[in-house]
């Protein structure tokens, strides 16, 4: 499940796309969010228990996700990794990824004699990158995204309920049993960076037609637009504030 769902872009679009072009609106949210995780130099998908290891050269270790939490820090001593630092070893950036360690590593990079390759001496374990909208199972056995955050009432149930319209959209996969009382959330993206994306695709959708035009000719004057492949101006700026920074 996309962290942005078709939904929610063709609102912005204000619009009612073909099948075929949900289609297209689907890639341009993946690939959308993939370049945006390019620009920011972080992973905005979700992951749990993930590991990584890390050169402990360093008093700052850079983990390849967004948003982190659970986090755990070993420090190698014999290639075991038996060493669990403390919590008040380092302190945890949680939004960018960084964790800031409290004092220089005593051990450094090993090297490997028949491969001479470097060995980062830091495990990280943590979960990171933001939760898609949740999805359960309607009424009428089809898949429904939560597209505002809510408790679950009778009256929100997707399809009997009077207001459900209102909290859910048909589409998803991999649906779960709606539960009376349950919290079901929409995506935990920060709102700014939705908002931002979402911009990002509806133009892209709507310049569809124009890929590698930066402009257009018209017999009063010439319409200036900026190339697909480019973000929007005020885009940028909200992604730059999500941006990794390295020291």
């Amino acid at each position: 499940m996309s962290l942005i769902t078709v939904e929610s872009v063709k609102r912005q679009l204000d619009a009612t796309p073909t099948s075929a072009q949900e289609l297209l609106l689907q890639e341009l949210i993946d690939d959308t969010i993939e370049e945006a995780e390019k620009e920011i130099e972080l992973k905005l998908n979700p992951v749990t228990s993930e590991i990584v290891y890390l050169d402990g050269d360093r008093s700052w270790l850079y983990v390849p996700h967004a948003n982190i939490s659970n986090v755990s820090v070993w420090e190698d001593l014999t290639k075991v990794f038996a060493t669990l630092l403390s919590s008040d070893h380092y302190t945890v950036d949680q939004e960018r990824g960084v964790i800031k360690l409290h004092r220089q590593s005593q051990y450094y990079l090993r090297k490997d004699v028949e491969k001479h390759r470097l060995y980062g001496i830091f495990k990280v374990q943590y979960n990171g990158g933001y939760s898609p909208p949740s999805v359960v199972v309607g009424t009428d056995t089809k898949f429904w995204s939560c597209i505002v955050s809510h408790v679950a009432a009778n009256s929100n149930k997707p399809i009997t309920g009077a207001n459900y319209a209102a909290y859910w959209s048909q589409e998803g996969v991999n649906g779960g049993t709606w539960l009376l009382g349950a919290s079901y959330v929409t995506t935990t993206l920060p709102k700014d960076l939705k908002r931002a994306l979402i911009k990002q695709i509806t133009y892209a959708f709507r310049r569809r037609k124009d890929l590698g035009l930066m402009s257009v000719t018209s017999p009063d004057g010439t319409i200036s637009k900026m190339s697909v492949d480019e973000w929007l101006s005020d885009v940028e700026k909200v992604l730059g504030k999500f941006k990794r920074y390295s020291l």
